[in-house]
Parts: structure tokens; sequence; C-alpha cells
């Protein structure tokens, strides 16, 4: 698997005069953005939200959604118990 950098390099080597370089390029300028966004998300919720470390020990839990759940619940000793949670996030049908 190339890197971003050298895999860009080699797209604008091997496709050199092809009609859809120019996607090829607008394709990786977008990935080097995610790329970037990522960092910064990462960088954000490292420095800003402590609790976001212990909702990730949770096996399928990631970054997103421990941030997601973080700035739900705000302040989590406005839960008398963890299940007061769960009813905040996933309320039941009135049925």
């Amino acid at each position: 698997m190339c890197s971003t950098p050298s895999l860009k390099t080699y797209c604008r080597q091997e496709l050199k005069g092809c009609s859809f370089l120019g996607l090829i390029e607008t394709f990786l300028e977008v990935s080097d953005g995610l790329i970037s966004l990522d960092k910064l998300i990462i960088k954000i919720v490292t420095n800003h939200y402590s609790l976001k470390k212990a909702l990730e020990q949770i096996p399928g839990v990631g970054l997103i959604t421990s941030l997601g759940y973080v700035l739900a619940i705000r302040d989590p000793e406005c839960f008398e118990n963890s299940s007061d949670v769960g009813r905040l996030t996933w309320p039941r049908s009135a049925t």
C-alpha cells in the first residue's frame, strides 16, 4: 500500500496526459483534507474531552461515537445511574 504522497507522485507520473487526471487530483486533495480533519478532531477531543477516554475502552466505541456521547450528556453527574443515560440517547416510544 502506498502512502498518500507516493500515491500522488505515482498517479501524476503514470496518468500524465489522461483526461481524468484532474479528477484523481481532486480526489487526492479531498483525501488530504479528510486526513487533516481527522487529526484536528483527535487533537480537539484529546485536549478538551477527558471522558471520551473512558468511553473508548468499550469495544466498538471509537472517537466519533464517544465524542457524540460526551456532547449529548455534557455533565455525567446529572444522572443517578448509567441506565438513565440510555433513556436520554434512546428514548422509548409511547406505545
